[in-house]
């Protein structure tokens, strides 16, 4: 398949973009490297079926693929930190929501195959549930959680008024090679992994009874691939 990821240099995007090339699929990618890193794209940049087009989604537009046909799209792009995220909402709504409008319409556009979006598990909120089920009410609590999730309504809301065939996965603490020790985002994995690193002393807070699941970041990148290789038709996978 030829495939477009976007975001495609940060963390997650650039783990699938390696298993999509070694699997065979063609990719193009988009990044302005505002997060994302050029080293996380070195693997990627020497296989002959791979383009990289430095921009922002929130410019992304038909003529930057240059008329190449794309089946597939992984639209993981966006701004991830949460405290940044309350301190200029303006970059997230730009980002998160006009940014993923625009890859929504392009998709649309170019008739593709199937639509994958990386929401998050932060739409939930401060969840009481734990096991917390996809069923559970979505009440974000900060302006990162809030675009996400408009995000994802409006890959939702694509799939049911347009039949663009997408499909929604809530990610929850990923972890791996390539991420970010540094920042709002994550900050569990990055507290503890720090101290690792530097192989000084956990700082523990509270009884140490706290419990928190992680998911490898290469299981992800499977899961994306899942995704867009199922064969479940669209009013399936398109549920609010």
């Amino acid at each position: 398949m030829n495939c477009l990821v976007t975001g495609a240099a940060g963390f997650i995007a650039s783990h699938l973009t390696d298993l999509l090339l070694s699997s065979g699929h063609s990719v193009v990618a988009v990044d302005d490297f505002s997060t994302g890193r050029e080293i996380n794209l070195a693997t990627a940049s020497r296989h002959s079926q791979f383009t990289l087009i430095r921009k922002s989604v929130a410019e992304l537009a038909p003529p930057d693929l240059g008329g190449a046909p794309i089946d597939w799209v992984f639209h993981l792009a966006g701004r991830a930190d949460l405290v940044p995220s309350i301190q200029n909402p303006a970059d997230y709504f730009r980002t998160n929501v006009e940014g993923t409008f625009r890859v929504l319409e392009l998709a649309r556009g170019l008739g593709v195959k199937r639509f994958v979006y990386a929401a998050s598990s932060t739409c939930y909120g401060l969840a009481e549930t734990t096991p917390t089920p996809e069923s559970y009410p979505c009440t974000p609590r900060h302006p990162y959680g809030l675009t996400k999730y408009l995000g994802e309504q409006l890959v939702l809301h694509w799939a049911l008024v347009y039949g663009l065939p997408a499909v929604s996965l809530r990610l929850f603490n990923v972890y791996g090679p390539r991420s970010r020790t540094t920042g709002a985002y994550g900050a569990v994995f990055g507290v503890f992994l720090t101290p690792k690193l530097a192989r000084q002393p956990f700082t523990v807070v509270g009884d140490g009874n706290q419990t928190r699941d992680f998911t490898y970041v290469t299981d992800v990148a499977a899961a994306f691939l899942a995704a867009a290789s199922s064969p479940a038709a669209p009013d399936t996978l398109a549920r609010p």
